[in-house]
């Protein structure tokens, strides 16, 4: 095992370049990345009591993301030139199981 290990970092050794990255004033974890999806997503989607399908919540976190990224001007504008038209009808949701089931 610990071969493996020291395998694995010598064969990956140009992508560890931790010093280099800090001078860059990089992150070099992946706490801000859990942040980050923890404020799109989490604020969101996870609230008490809320059950969405993986279709729409595509659709809000997409949305979500023009917002925090300050393009829904851009995104109004999108629409507009493409003359999008909403459904009469709501699209039905396409339900899924949080638990995969085993093959009988």
């Amino acid at each position: 095992m610990l071969a493996e290990v020291a395998a694995h970092l010598r064969k990956n050794a140009a992508r560890l370049e931790y010093s280099r990255l800090r001078r860059q004033d990089l992150d070099i974890s992946s706490g801000i990345i859990e942040g980050a999806v923890r404020h799109l997503v989490g604020v969101r989607l996870d609230g008490p009591g809320m059950r969405w399908s993986r279709d729409r919540a595509e659709a809000v976190l997409q949305l979500r993301c023009v917002l925090i990224n300050g393009l829904w001007g851009d995104f109004e504008q999108f629409l507009g030139a493409r003359r999008v038209r909403l459904a009469a009808q709501p699209v039905p949701t396409r339900t899924h199981d949080a638990v995969l089931k085993k093959a009988a």
